[in-house]
């Protein structure tokens, strides 16, 4: 028994050292460079970019939590792919839908979130989602790590004048975002589901 006891010990020891600024232990400086402090969003607050189909509104940003994650709260119009099948190297999203119902694709199940529910799309696995529940969609999008908001509020910035999208800009910032969009999967389900984008 105490020889677990010791195994579990040196498990904790070495799991908050693993957190610990080591370098900061050699240079003689114990403070953390960036303490964390707590932030209180009210609920008309944060930053908003309105789409044609689409309003994000920033919550939690990256700066608040140290880059571990940041948060947008979403409105989605009924009948629309709120983006276009993708999957990401190094990102994880969580969703929880506030009011409608999200249908959500990862990988190859398909999953309807009502109200009060929660989804969790891993890394690596291609995704999207959409509104069918025929009135608008409300929802969070939690992103681990964070930073993913600014992608999308510069995405939403290119579209503001749809008749003037630069689709180089469109294809850069694309591709500096770790996104991989299957563009092969995009009119198969706007066919299936009757979507529009």
């Amino acid at each position: 028994m105490n020889k677990r006891r010791e195994v579990l010990k040196n498990i904790g020891i070495a799991a908050g050292l693993a957190n610990f600024p080591i370098n900061n232990l050699f240079a003689g400086n114990f403070e953390l460079a960036d303490p964390l402090i707590p932030v209180l969003i009210k609920p008309d607050e944060g930053e908003k970019m309105l789409g044609s189909t689409t309003t994000y509104m920033r919550k939690i940003r990256s700066e608040h939590t140290g880059g571990a994650f940041s948060s947008i709260l979403t409105t989605l119009e009924n009948g629309y792919l709120g983006a276009p099948p993708h999957l990401h190297q190094n990102l994880d999203e969580i969703m929880y839908v506030i009011d409608g119902t999200v249908t959500v694709m990862a990988g190859t199940e398909v999953v309807e979130v009502e109200a009060g529910g929660w989804h969790f799309r891993p890394r690596k696995l291609v995704h999207t989602f959409w509104n069918t529940c025929g009135k608008k969609a409300k929802f969070i999008d939690i992103f681990l790590p964070g930073g993913f908001d600014d992608y999308l509020f510069k995405l939403a910035a290119l579209f503001q004048n749809p008749d003037k999208v630069d689709m180089t800009k469109v294809t850069k910032l694309v591709s500096e975002n770790d996104i991989e969009v299957r563009f092969d999967l995009i009119d198969p389900l706007i066919k299936k589901y009757g979507l529009k984008m």
